[in-house]
């Protein structure tokens, strides 16, 4: 990171072909002074030497991107240039030409916070012509102070003899201002601008999720609705010889007792809308029973059931994941609300095992390439992952969106473990809060080489994954025929006017993520990487099933089928679009199953979001 301290605030910025501290002064054509006038000159002259004036400094910091290898940076706009302009060519609020990791309008408003904040602000007059015209002086740089082009200066001769003791001023006072700001600049610079495979910027996702989203979603999940999830969480491993299951009491889920249950949730099947739809699948079961019996009566039970599964295999064909069976005597009903995602001690080789599976076997990755921080690389000098992510780049854009909603469900999962830690626990009370340590540990660039930003975008690229389902499903639930069913009439009709009020604020956002893009080439080809692409995230579904923490077990199942469920809404464009309008349909359902989890890994995901606001504060009070 390097500091450039430019003129005054208020600087309009370098002519073409000038930098900011060469441009020549402009004087009016005036009368000879007389000589009471250039002995007042000599005297301020000399009194601006012993003392100089105060004066607001900012500073423009030119970051290099941590995300990409060495190269020539474009233009940026910085905290110099006057009453909000970028500089010339860049667009306004860091978009693409800002270079994604370059300063934005989120540097010009910290940075024009911090010249308010000073006393000596009003002092000082803005460059350029005075408020009759009249020139106003420009200071000089500092000795070996770097021009915007990123060359050396050249001093200038018209600073006199305090030139020296202005410059050293200026220096220290841009030095404690890059030490106030060096953390939250380092947290942010890879934080702005333009997301990759898509035209969306981070600035607008964290404005929209904050003031939009999270409020109503953070309501949404207390309803009962959504607060009551079936699981299986023992179902065995399908991969390995199970570790056992982790022993550290905050491991433990504790499931709900049926008495709390609400009585139109456990009542019936788990494809229920309503009242009226309670013991529909009942009764499909039933008639496709009774034409199977008409078609052949010799027909044993046991063969029977055989044909309704292989129907009910026929109908999980769309389905992304592998979704637990609720009738199985090990599903149980668990209060989300009670049982919160927090760091439950749970590492080690078992946890890592689960994660190097899920990336290695999974993200349509050679063996021949590793993922950047893998202890099983090689030595590869300073390669840093940068052979990695030329050869990601590489991929076509369904294997780059793959590795990236990973990746992104990764980076959110480990936000909440740093959001929700156990800091300390003293007679039996424990304390969990937010550990900035663990934080910076996990994403901080120095601490990870780089892959600490370029993970958190990835969240960003999922949370617009998830909120264009969201968008996509609307029509779906504003069907009168669905009516989140729980029972309690009054409360059931808050929540659907909740989660509809959601998906107008889905609709509404302008910058979503374009799915028609992906699978659009030859049609063999496309239905082929299609269902290739389906097959590797069911398979990391059932990897789930392989964590050895309950709890842990528990909202991987639950965040990984919510991704499921939006995958399979955004490849069902067709089958949303013919829905019945009063009848359940045939050709596209979601069950209840699916529904709690869309919803509540969406929730984790405005979440992280939110969580990740809180710890920049946090790190500018620690630092």
């Amino acid at each position: 990171m390097n500091g450039e301290v430019l003129g005054p605030t208020g600087s309009r910025g370098p002519r073409p072909g000038r930098t900011a501290f060469t441009a020549p002064l402009r004087r009016r054509p005036s009368r000879a002074p007389s000589h009471a006038a250039l002995r007042a000159t000599r005297a301020r002259a000399q009194s601006a030497r012993r003392a100089p004036p105060p004066l607001v400094l900012e500073a423009r910091v030119v970051l290099s991107d941590w995300a990409q290898p060495p190269r020539p940076a474009p233009p940026r706009p910085g905290c110099g240039t006057a009453r909000g302009t970028t500089s010339p060519g860049v667009p306004r609020g860091g978009g693409p030409g800002a270079a994604g990791a370059g300063a934005g309008w989120w540097w010009r408003r910290r940075c024009r916070g911090f010249a308010r904040g000073s006393r000596a602000r009003a002092a000082v007059p803005r460059t350029g012509r005075g408020e009759r015209g009249a020139p106003v002086r420009r200071l000089p740089p500092p000795a070996g102070a770097a021009a915007p082009g990123g060359h050396a200066a050249a001093a200038d001769p018209r600073g006199g003899g305090g030139g020296g003791r202005n410059a050293a001023a200026r220096a220290r006072l841009a030095a404690r201002l890059l030490a106030v700001l060096g953390c939250v600049l380092i947290a942010e610079a890879q934080l702005t601008g333009v997301l990759d495979d898509c035209l969306c910027d981070i600035e607008s996702i964290d404005d929209f999720n904050t003031f939009k989203i999270f409020p109503k979603i953070q309501k949404l999940q207390e309803r009962d609705y959504f607060r009551y999830y079936k699981v299986n969480l023992k179902r065995p491993c399908p991969f390995w010889a199970d570790d056992g299951h982790c022993s550290i009491k905050d491991c433990h889920v504790e499931p709900c007792p049926e008495s709390k249950i609400p009585v139109g949730i456990k009542a019936g099947s788990s494809n229920k809308y309503s009242k009226a739809a309670n013991n529909s699948k009942e009764l499909e079961d039933c008639e496709q029973a009774n034409k199977l019996g008409a078609v052949n009566s010799t027909l044993s039970n046991q063969s029977k059931e055989a044909f309704i599964d292989w129907a009910r295999y026929d109908d999980s064909q769309d389905h992304f994941c592998e979704l637990d069976d609720e009738r199985s005597p090990d599903a149980q009903y668990v209060d989300l609300l009670l049982n919160p995602e927090r760091y439950t001690g749970y590492k080690g080789p078992s946890a890592w095992r689960v994660w190097n599976s899920i990336y290695e076997e999974n993200c349509f990755k050679p063996r021949s390439v590793y993922r950047p921080l893998n202890p099983l690389a090689p030595s590869r000098g300073e390669d840093d992952g940068e052979s990695f992510y030329t050869w990601l780049e590489g991929l076509c854009l369904e294997k780059r969106v793959f590795y990236k909603l990973i990746s992104g469900l990764h980076a959110s999962i480990n936000l909440h473990l740093c959001a929700n830690y156990l800091l300390e626990e003293t007679w039996g009370k424990p304390r969990w809060g937010p550990n900035v340590k663990e934080f910076t540990r996990r994403f901080d660039p120095a601490e990870t080489k780089g892959e600490g930003p370029r993970r958190l975008k990835n969240l960003y690229f999922l949370y617009l994954i998830e909120l264009r389902a969201l968008s996509k499903v609307a029509p779906y639930f504003e069907r009168a025929v669905v009516d989140l069913y729980t029972g309690n009439g009054h409360e059931d009709a808050e929540s659907k006017a909740l989660l509809l009020d959601i998906f107008r604020d889905t609709k509404s956002f302008h910058m979503h993520f374009d799915e028609k893009s992906m699978f659009a080439g030859d049609k063999k080809g496309a239905k082929s990487l299609k269902e290739e692409f389906r097959l590797h995230f069911k398979n990391i579904s059932r990897i789930m099933d392989c964590v050895g923490c309950d709890k842990c077990r528990l909202w991987g199942k639950l965040q990984t089928q919510g991704l499921g469920t939006a995958l399979k809404i955004l490849f069902s464009e067709k089958e949303i679009q013919s829905l019945p309008e009063n009848s359940p349909s045939k050709g596209f359902q979601l069950t209840r199953q699916e529904i709690v989890a869309l919803v509540n890994a969406f929730g984790r995901l405005s979440t992280s979001i939110k969580e990740l606001q809180n710890f920049k504060v946090l790190i500018q009070q620690t630092r």
